[in-house]
């Protein structure tokens, strides 16, 4: 039986997935329904990505000294009252306003809640159990998103609305549930804000490792954001419902909840990076069948294709970073990757988007594409023991 922490670790988790996931299969098609072009869609998602990358960084830092659970949880609350507004918009304003709220909940949870579940895990002294964790994560989150697939295409019968209502209440109420359940913990208390961020930037800089992880992260985000552009309209064209498109989600998230799964049976026998290299090669792999697919077998395929491979590449990038991360400030550190990867795919969002609105559409795959092959390249060239030598110099 898996421990405390590890359970509440799982449970958060899942709910934030759910209340995440509910909403992916009719995200894009909702703000369609609106009339707006794929250049205004891809403008109205960096929204959020802007306002995680301005408080990521402080909020990682927040976290570290004044409480982990408190940040965990309230960004969890805060995303759930976004996904409640954005459920009940009607216009471009509050659809910024909604997105706001979630990016700014995305920063507070983001290296928060996995900080605090590397901090008592180790408290407690079963760090062996934490790649398998990593692992059964993957696997349980796209079970939930699975589920949350399931009642989107339900949900979006009645209303394109009713998803982001329900994925708002539950991200509120599991926000309570899970303060009352978790243990605070911090990483220091004995620096004031702007001295820890200030020496978490030298650390962040001084270590080539993250810097190279970081741009790895980049470029895979090119792949993410595309991905999420354009599944939904691919689909679409070759002739799939709207209706029909929370049903395939669930299909792909049942996909990556068993590779997640038969993943966590190998995770400590498995070297990260290649894991890493190998997932990301099959995720440009799949842009290249949504380029050649002619038929709506082909484009299902090469859907399920990217998600089994993004489930491969989640625990396995997750243990490759934090086997290098110092406790005292790891959510701050990862706060800061997660604001330069923010950054990144706020801008791809926008770019992103007029480039779908003037490149062919199967054409554009190729671009997603050649960023993941060049990923790969990098992933193979970062050579585990040197980046251990050298982050150790940091301490």
């Amino acid at each position: 039986m898996l421990s405390k922490p590890s359970r509440i670790y799982l449970l958060f988790e899942g709910a934030f997935n759910f209340a995440d996931k509910i909403i992916a299969p009719i995200f894009v098609v909702f703000l369609q329904s609106f009339s707006l072009t794929p250049a205004q869609i891809g403008v109205l998602l960096s929204v959020s990505n802007w306002v995680t990358a301005f408080l990521d960084f402080p909020t990682g830092a927040l976290s570290d000294l004044k409480g982990r659970k408190l940040t965990s949880t309230g960004g969890l609350f805060l995303f759930g009252i976004g996904l409640l507004i954005y459920g009940l918009g009607k216009n471009f304003t509050t659809f910024v306003v909604a997105l706001s709220l979630m990016g700014a909940g995305f920063a507070f949870v983001s290296g928060s809640i996995t900080a605090w579940y590397l901090h008592e895990i180790k408290r407690i002294g079963l760090k062996s159990e934490i790649h398998r964790v990593f692992s059964l994560s993957t696997g349980f989150s796209s079970a939930i998103s699975a589920l949350a697939g399931v009642v989107a295409g339900i949900a979006a019968s009645v209303s394109l609305r009713l998803p982001f209502l329900i994925g708002g209440a539950v991200a509120c109420v599991m926000a309570a549930v899970c303060f009352f359940v978790m243990p605070e913990n911090y990483g220091t208390q004995n620096k004031k804000h702007l001295a820890f961020m200030s020496d978490t930037i030298k650390t962040f800089w001084g270590a080539p490792f993250i810097r190279k992880y970081v741009y790895l992260q980049v470029l895979a985000e090119v792949g993410f954001c595309y991905f999420i552009l354009s599944w939904q309209p691919y689909l679409m064209s070759f002739g799939l419902k709207a209706s029909s498109l929370g049903f395939v989600f669930t299909l792909m998230m049942m996909a990556g909840a068993i590779v997640g799964l038969l993943l966590s049976r190998y995770m400590n026998h498995t070297n990260n990076p290649t894991v890493v290299a190998l997932s990301v090669l099959l995720m440009g792999i799949a842009f290249i069948g949504m380029c050649v697919g002619r038929s709506l077998t082909a484009a299902v395929l090469s859907t399920l294709l990217y998600q089994c491979a993004l489930a491969i590449k989640m625990p396995a990038h997750a243990a490759w970073l934090n086997g290098f991360l110092k406790d005292e400030n790891r959510a701050t550190i990862l706060s800061a990757i997660s604001t330069c990867v923010s950054v990144s795919t706020a801008l791809f969002f926008i770019g992103l988007g007029v480039w779908m609105q003037h490149v062919p559409f199967k054409a554009g795959f190729i671009l997603p594409a050649v960023a993941l092959f060049i990923a790969t390249l990098l992933a193979i060239s970062m050579d585990r023991t040197e980046i251990r030598v050298t982050v150790s110099e940091q301490d």
